[in-house]
């Protein structure tokens, strides 16, 4: 049975966890129903974490390790899913301070494994999400990017009207959303130039390969 190598912090389903821990540990390339558990208890639907998800992150990393595919990318993406609830209210900031040398180390897997051709579309957006939550950046990592009909409001930084951002088949341009109308005043997208980006959207936009749903995120992240 695995033990944790870190004392307990805030709440967590701590006793839950270590068995089902230990059964992803024994075949973590083919027991789909654990990482499933796994998952329900330390990062539920990616928007609840408990302190216990951060005491799994260095069992993560062990296994992301193994160079197994399915194995590193199930747990870099867990992984991501974790630390994407850092800025919640799981009680455990001294054990995030204990283990930050352990999502540094997973940051670098993730970049490396974006690096790699042989990524499904899903599982690229996964690991994508996952490189900006370790990289600091949760409210991007949690975004609800979309890329085959996806609309996004924001702020328009001049005068605060609201704009309504599309990115997909339905069209990729920015308009004034009217209740009777819909969208109207359309103006087109410009491709950002990552010279003129800040940090966490040179990552976004050098994550970008062409053909892959990731590329269009550079586009709204100025």
């Amino acid at each position: 049975m695995s033990e944790w190598r870190l004392p307990r912090y805030g709440r967590g389903p701590y006793d839950e966890v270590p068995p089902v821990l230990e059964r992803v540990l024994r075949s973590p390339s083919h027991d789909e129903e654990a990482w499933r558990e796994l998952r329900h208890l330390l990062a539920t639907e990616g928007l609840t974490v408990s302190a216990a998800g951060f005491a799994a992150l260095p069992y993560l990393r062990d296994i992301a390790r193994s160079g197994e595919p399915v194995a590193v990318d199930r747990a870099l993406d867990l992984a991501g899913a974790i630390v994407a609830g850092v800025h919640q209210d799981h009680g455990a900031d001294e054990l995030v301070r204990a283990v930050a040398p352990v999502i540094a180390e997973l940051k670098r897997m993730i970049t490396r494994r974006l690096g790699d051709g042989d990524l499904a579309p899903a599982t690229a957006m996964a690991l994508f999400r996952a490189r900006l939550a370790c990289a600091g950046s949760s409210l991007w990592s949690l975004a609800e990017f979309d890329f085959e009909d996806g609309f996004y409001t924001v702020d328009c930084p001049h005068c605060r009207l609201r704009v309504t951002i599309a990115i997909g088949d339905y069209g990729r341009y920015s308009a004034y959303r009217d209740w009777d109308h819909g969208d109207v005043r359309r103006r087109p997208l410009r491709r950002a130039d990552p010279g003129d980006l800040g940090r966490v959207r040179r990552i976004m936009a050098g994550a970008a390969t062409p053909g892959t749903a990731p590329r269009r995120v550079a586009e709204t992240a100025r």
